[in-house]
């Protein structure tokens, strides 16, 4: 991600910079030279960005404080930066008493600490936010670009090409804030594009990483073949439009030349809808129902380690199998033992969770499980209620499972037993695909043994445990190799889209400073509606005017867009929910069909 040039060349630019007329944000006078004031309102923001803005930009760690804006920045409810406080100045202080940036990153100077306080004791003076302008994409623009792209592929190959298209969030950029809406700036696009190739690569069985391409001037839409991650489109794409909230048919459209271009782009691909929003699909295509299809997952975990070509009763009788233990983990309430065996793809990594930590969840008393018929040391083993399994798939990245103790598949773990902190499924259970992708951001998470040490077997048993259960050093090694295998795959997946201009330049150790995409994308989509991300759903180039249609419109107000209208904010499970009645009509679609859009969508 790119710094800004240093303060002096960043006045000089401004000139330069393009700013949509009308908007609020960043608009300067081009004759005027600027004043002491803004100069140094503009060597603080310069900065802010130098080392803040990797985390609290790009990264998005605390989404509402985005140092490229302001209006994030100075004057927010949370007070990052006060005006003539420094005390209440949560940011400053972070800054001048080392807490952040954090350790291992670049610090401010003296210097440039004195100079923030400056800024803050003079009023903390607006500066102006440096906009590159980014043209508005509408959904013609969309259909020509798939259109072009299926005309030059060859005839064959067009009824397994599909599209993904990011201009929701493209075009949510620049607004004024309402409430906690943020726009989207040209790294989080950036992320974007990293997690639908990261996500489809991830529900792959095929041997390599398979990149989607960008096909317009804008980058909004991009495309894949079905068969690069074995995929059928009778099959898995199908049953996913069938739960598909936003897909419209544009060949009824009211506009002629939309509904000549959609008409085209289904005849051309063979599909009524052949692409879908990249954001909707990377929080529900990674769901576990949609995740099973598109992995092909079977329902028994004795099928998978058979695809995997793994027999852990054997592995367990030969010592073949790398064992630890540990009584916290992040995602486990009680004792978590892991197994790391040799796979068709690399490794195998199946854990078993416990429901209590005492009697047969005692670890530290029975190491040797689980228990089967030709177990010489059942007295000695565990007694597990569930699992979570990790492992390779062709093409480098990971696959995950979540299973009862009997084997049986689960689609979400039991919340007593494991949770996702992050809520990336936005809830506590560990939803399989989705929560694993977010969590396991760099391949396997790294843990440490406190088993081998600590144990109250004697005897053979000691023995057992002393093969089984590796030191730290070969087990760290062993956690190397398979972090180098992941990390090398998640390169080839997202490295051209997270630095465009030199992909050459990402390294895995510059892998580690992004956000980990997937889980990045899925909770922005899942977060409340403010008017602007509405609008920007709907085709609105200017939030205005939909919030004067709904102010207008009892219709619309009775689909519960009323909110939007006052500054305040809507579910987005309410707008995009599909409905019961049969007809599978989501609010969006409602809305869209009384404002002329077009028809909810139905495949042919």
């Amino acid at each position: 991600m790119k710094t800004t040039p240093a303060p002096l060349a960043w006045l000089a630019v401004l000139a330069a910079v393009c700013v949509p007329s009308g908007l609020a944000f960043g608009q300067i006078n081009e004759q005027k030279a600027a004043t002491p004031q803004e100069e140094l309102a503009a060597k603080a923001r310069a900065i802010f960005e130098t080392h803040c803005y990797e985390c609290h930009g790009g990264k998005q760690e605390a989404p509402d404080f985005n140092v490229k804006l302001y209006g994030t920045v100075v004057g927010t409810s949370y007070k990052y930066i006060v005006s003539k406080n420094l005390e209440d100045s949560a940011a400053f202080q972070a800054m001048s008493e080392g807490r952040m940036p954090p350790e291992g990153k670049p610090r401010p100077t003296d210097a440039e600490i004195a100079l923030v306080r400056e800024w803050i004791e003079k009023g903390a003076i607006k500066w102006p936010d440096v906009i590159a302008a980014r043209p508005f994409v509408t959904d013609i623009d969309v259909l020509s670009a798939i259109r072009d792209d299926l005309r030059s592929a060859p005839s064959d190959d067009r009824s397994f090409l599909r599209y993904f298209s990011l201009h929701n969030l493209h075009n949510n950029w620049p607004v004024e804030r309402i409430g906690k809406t943020a726009p989207v700036d040209a790294d989080i696009l950036n992320l974007a594009r990293a997690a639908i190739s990261k996500a489809c690569n991830s529900m792959s069985w095929q041997n390599q990483i398979s990149v989607p391409k960008i096909v317009d001037k804008n980058g909004v839409v991009l495309r894949i073949d079905l068969r690069d991650f074995g995929w059928d489109k009778n099959n898995q794409w199908a049953t996913l439009l069938r739960s598909y909230p936003y897909g419209l048919q544009f060949h009824k459209s009211r506009d002629p030349a939309i509904q000549q271009m959609a008409t085209e782009v289904a005849d051309l691909s063979g599909s009524g809808m052949p692409c879908v929003r990249l954001d909707w699909f990377i929080d529900s295509a990674t769901r576990p129902a949609s995740y099973k299809a598109l992995l092909e997952l079977p329902n028994k975990i004795d099928e998978l380690e058979k695809k995997l070509n793994v027999d852990v009763q054997s592995d367990f009788l030969r010592d073949r199998l790398a064992r630890a233990g540990f009584a916290e983990s992040g995602v486990s309430r009680n004792n978590r033992l892991v197994d790391r065996h040799p796979a068709a793809f690399g490794a195998y990594w199946k854990s078993y969770d416990f429901a209590k930590s005492e009697d047969r969840g005692d670890l530290f008393k029975f190491p040797l499980g689980p228990e089967f018929d030709k177990n010489d040391f059942n007295r000695q083993a565990f007694k597990h209620d569930g699992g979570e399994m990790i492992f390779n798939l062709p093409n480098g990245l990971q696959g995950y499972y979540l299973s009862k103790a009997n084997g049986e598949e689960l689609l979400e773990g039991p919340i007593e037993i494991v949770r996702d902190l992050q809520e990336t499924g936005g809830t506590a259970k560990v939803l399989n695909g989705i929560s694993c992708m977010a969590c396991h951001t760099y391949g396997m998470k790294r843990f440490t043994d406190t088993i081998r040490e600590g144990l109250g077997v004697s005897g053979d048993a000691l023995l057992k445990v002393d093969r089984l259960f590796p030191t730290k050093e070969r087990m760290d090694k062993l956690l190397d190799q398979d972090e180098e295998r992941f990390l090398k795959a998640a390169l080839a997946a997202t490295a051209s889209f997270l630095d465009p201009a030199d992909p050459a330049s990402i390294t895995p150790a510059k892998l580690k400073n992004y956000k980990e995409p997937i889980g990045l994308i899925a909770r922005m989509y899942q977060k409340d509606l403010s008017l602007e991300e509405a609008a920007f759903e709907l085709g609105f180039q200017n939030p205005a005017e939909l919030k004067t249609l709904i102010a207008n419109n009892s219709t619309l107000q009775n689909l519960g867009m009323g909110p939007l209208a006052n500054g305040a904010s809507i579910k987005r499970d309410k707008w995009a929910f599909m409905g019961n009645d049969g007809r599978a009509r989501s609010t969006f679609h409602r809305a869209a069909t009384e404002l002329n859009r077009g028809v909810p969508f139905k495949e042919l």
